[in-house]
């Protein structure tokens, strides 16, 4: 059996900024979005149905308020891990 060549071992680069193209670069910010969209607007949801609001139209408002404001909330905090090294 042929033995691997040493790209293959390693498929990163060691700076992983220059790595691939924009998928690649997205990712993060993508993951940090979907995770930080999906707790803010749970907790605007679960803020609407406490305080006694009915109806579709303040659930769906909070929904969207709380996928706005995970725009830049995914936007600091990829920032912040970014800034790590």
């Amino acid at each position: 059996q042929r033995p691997l060549p040493a790209r293959a071992l390693d498929p990163l680069p060691q700076d992983i900024t220059t790595y691939g193209s924009f998928p690649m670069r997205l990712g993060l910010p993508l993951l940090i979005y979907v995770m930080a969209s999906t707790a803010l607007a749970g907790a605007a949801i679960t803020a609407v149905l406490a305080a006694g609001m009915d109806g579709w139209q303040p659930i769906a408002a909070a929904a969207g308020a709380g996928a706005l404001i995970g725009i830049p909330v995914a936007i600091w905090a990829t920032n912040q891990i970014r800034n790590l090294r």
